[in-house]
């Protein structure tokens, strides 16, 4: 998980894409204002895998302008990260790359991986070079991979609703919060009424809960 300057948050999931949450994404300071609609899609990056240590995912260039990960196959992945394109694929490990981390300042990461080494990564020319022969084989092989061991597949519009109940969950813990305000003041009026001697008598004053719901996911 990884959060940039810009606000947004970066997250890969174990056997999963890549997410990108960005700020007015979910429900916000006032869930209560929020609508369904509104509810922008994450962004997404595929091409890697996730599954066989943990991955770290973060942001690269002065503006958060990429997005980079390592891959189980070996591999460095960069994305663009408005329009979710590989951009690089380096060779980063014979086995695994776990981390892949950016200097704060300068055009330089580091990765490491199962290797007993951290690898630096500087530009050494200004051409372009193109994605490996190879890239194709190298995502059919990571996807394959990864909807063969995994039992659920967390599409994007299994996490909208996922935010959508969250919404919804929010909305009621502050209306069960607002109706236990309103029964504390009551009750306080009451009792200030009957020590200044206007208490109505009228009924106890107490009040029966009434049922609990809960949603599960299943």
């Amino acid at each position: 998980m990884s959060y940039s300057h810009t606000s947004e948050l970066l997250v890969s999931y174990n056997d999963e894409l890549i997410y990108l949450f960005q700020k007015n994404t979910g429900l916000g300071p006032d869930p209560l204002s929020v609508s369904n609609e509104n509810l922008e899609e994450p962004l997404m990056y595929s091409g890697h895998r996730n599954s066989l240590t943990v991955k770290g995912v973060s942001f690269f260039g002065p503006n958060s302008e990429y997005v980079m990960s390592g891959s189980d196959c070996g591999h460095i992945f960069i994305w663009n990260k408005k329009d979710c394109k590989l951009v690089r694929v380096i060779e980063g490990d014979r086995r695994i790359v776990n981390q892949v981390e950016p200097h704060p300042n300068i055009p330089v990461l580091a990765s490491s991986g199962l290797e007993k080494s951290i690898k630096l990564w500087a530009p050494m020319s200004t051409d372009t070079l193109p994605l490996p022969h190879d890239l194709q084989e190298i995502m059919e092989s990571n996807r394959r991979g990864r909807e063969d061991h995994s039992r659920v597949t967390l599409t994007p519009d299994v996490i909208m609703h996922v935010l959508r109940l969250h919404r919804r969950q929010a909305m009621a813990y502050i209306e069960r919060r607002h109706n236990r305000y309103d029964i504390a003041s009551d009750e306080e009026d009451e009792n200030d009424a009957y020590v200044l001697g206007f208490g109505d008598g009228d009924g106890d004053g107490s009040l029966e809960d009434g049922n609990s719901t809960e949603c599960s996911i299943v």
